[in-house]
């Protein structure tokens, strides 16, 4: 009896000790990243990113950054970006979607957003403010030609986002129209919170998008409902919910 209850013992110690050093599966590995990566640890998931790579696990990197983007983890664009300033510019290229190297090169690029697929663009006024508009037609001219430059501040990426036709930031309005939007303007500075954007990536039938929201007001870049006579729509930021509506909100960024 003595020797089978040893045996036991000895059977559930070796068991335990297996279950302690057995490795780690993929699915794990990746789920750390991510964890590591939305809770704005990003030192260490830079570790991680580098140890995976030493073990031959790109994939494993890959499948963080997939689930980054189909829950909409606003880190993720913070995350790319630590990576890219951090000699992990490699990292980047070869793991995340192709719009994320795109906009830290500082590519000209088009915005165009889901619902209606309307290219940005600035038109003059009577008042000699530039307003941002989505053209209906127009996907080609430099009109709709943009350029995002980082701003990192307390580990936080931001965007000015200029018009390489007019040399004008895009910056959200002091005042709520009727609808308790704003208009979107363009400036020849920028120099505050309001000129400042941040991308939330998104991912719809397989699509990467972004929502792009104002840093002062956290307002999120849409497009007008209505239309005007040429079926442009004037560009707006939206203070409502937008959460799981990329195909309402968000915009494509992509090469010029």
């Amino acid at each position: 009896m003595r020797l089978t209850l040893f045996a036991f013992v000895l059977a559930v110690c070796a068991l335990a000790s297996n279950a302690t050093l057995a490795p780690r599966t993929d699915d794990v590995l990746a789920e750390q990243l991510y964890m590591s990566v939305v809770i704005g640890e990003y030192e260490t998931a830079i570790a991680k990113c580098s140890e995976y790579l030493k073990e031959k696990k790109g994939e494993v990197i890959k499948e963080a950054v997939k689930r980054l983007i189909e829950n909409g983890k606003r880190n993720t664009m913070d995350f790319a970006y630590q990576l890219w300033t951090k000699d992990g510019k490699e990292i980047v290229k070869s793991y995340f979607p192709i719009q994320f190297r795109v906009i830290f090169t500082e590519q000209t690029v088009k915005l165009i957003n889901k619902r209606d697929h309307h290219a940005l663009k600035l038109i003059d006024q009577q008042n000699h403010n530039k307003i941002a508009f989505g053209d209906s037609k127009d996907k080609t001219s430099k009109k709709v030609s943009w350029k995002f430059t980082p701003v990192l501040e307390n580990n936080r990426v931001y965007f000015k986002i200029m018009s390489t036709e007019d040399k004008q930031y895009l910056k959200l309005d002091n005042t709520k129209g009727s609808s308790d939007d704003r208009i979107i303007y363009g400036d020849s500075t920028a120099d505050t919170f309001k000129h400042h954007w941040y991308l939330e990536p998104s991912m719809y039938e397989s699509d990467v998008m972004f929502f792009v929201y104002n840093r002062e007001y956290n307002s999120v870049m849409t497009l007008d409902e209505d239309m005007a006579a040429n079926e442009d729509r004037e560009a707006l930021g939206h203070s409502g919910e937008v959460s799981g509506y990329p195909q309402l909100f968000a915009w494509y960024i992509v090469p010029y």
